[in-house]
C-alpha cells in the first residue's frame, strides 16, 4: 500500500481502527504468501528427492548389471585359459564351444567403427571361427586342450580392462551421487 501508515498523525479513533484493520489484512496476506511459498518449496524438494532416488536406483541397477557382465566375461576367459581344466583335457561341452564365439563378440564390440577396425574385426572373427572348428575337431579325436591364439586373448583382455575402467568410473559416479544425496538429505532433514 503506497499510503504511509506511520508516523502520519491519526485523525481519531476511526482512523486508528482503519489502520489496524489494514495492517491485519496485510499480515494475513503475507502469511498466505509465506504458506504458499513453503508448500511450493516442499513440493519442489520432494520432487527433486524422488528424482534423485530414481536416478540413484537406475545407476545402481546399471552398475550391478555391468558387474554381472564383467564377472561373466572373467569366467569365460578363465575357462578359455584352461584354469578350470586342471584335472586334464576333457572333451569340450556345448557351453565351452559357445564360449569362443561369445568372447570374440565381446572383443569385436570394442573395435572402432573405422574401416581398418571393421576389417580387423572381421578377420578376428574368421580366425576365431577357424580355430574353434579346429579345436572342436581335435577335441573329438584326441584329448587336446582347447585354446585361442594370443591375439584373441589379448583383445579379450583389453575389452575386459576397458569394461573394468568403465565400471570403476560408474562406481565413482555412484559414490558421488550417494554423497550428494546424503548432503541433500542432511540439508533437508529439518522438515
Amino acid at each position: 500500500d503506497p499510503r504511509p501508515l506511520w508516523p502520519v498523525a491519526a485523525g481519531g479513533f476511526d482512523d486508528l481502527t482503519a489502520r489496524l484493520n489494514e495492517q491485519v489484512e496485510a499480515g494475513r496476506a503475507d502469511d498466505e504468501r509465506v504458506a504458499n511459498l513453503t508448500n511450493l518449496s516442499s513440493r519442489i524438494a520432494e520432487k527433486r528427492t524422488n528424482d534423485l532416488i530414481a536416478r540413484m536406483e537406475a545407476i545402481k541397477r546399471t552398475a550391478d548389471d555391468q558387474a554381472r557382465k564383467l564377472l561373466r566375461c572373467r569366467r569365460l576367459v578363465a575357462v578359455l585359459d584352461g584354469r578350470y581344466r586342471a584335472h586334464g583335457a576333457a572333451p569340450l561341452s556345448e557351453s565351452e564351444k559357445s564360449l569362443g564365439s561369445k568372447l570374440s563378440h565381446l572383443a569385436s564390440s570394442g573395435a572402432p567403427a573405422t574401416l581398418p577396425g571393421r576389417v580387423e574385426k572381421a578377420a578376428r572373427a574368421v580366425r576365431v571361427a577357424v580355430e574353434q572348428r579346429e579345436a572342436i575337431k581335435a577335441s573329438s579325436t584326441s584329448t587336446a586342450e582347447y585354446s585361442l591364439d594370443e591375439a584373441a586373448l589379448a583383445n579379450a583382455r583389453q575389452a575386459l580392462e576397458r569394461q573394468a575402467t568403465a565400471l570403476s568410473a560408474m562406481a565413482e559416479v555412484l559414490r558421488k551421487a550417494e554423497r550428494d544425496f546424503g548432503v541433500y538429505k542432511k540439508n533437508n532433514s529439518y522438515k
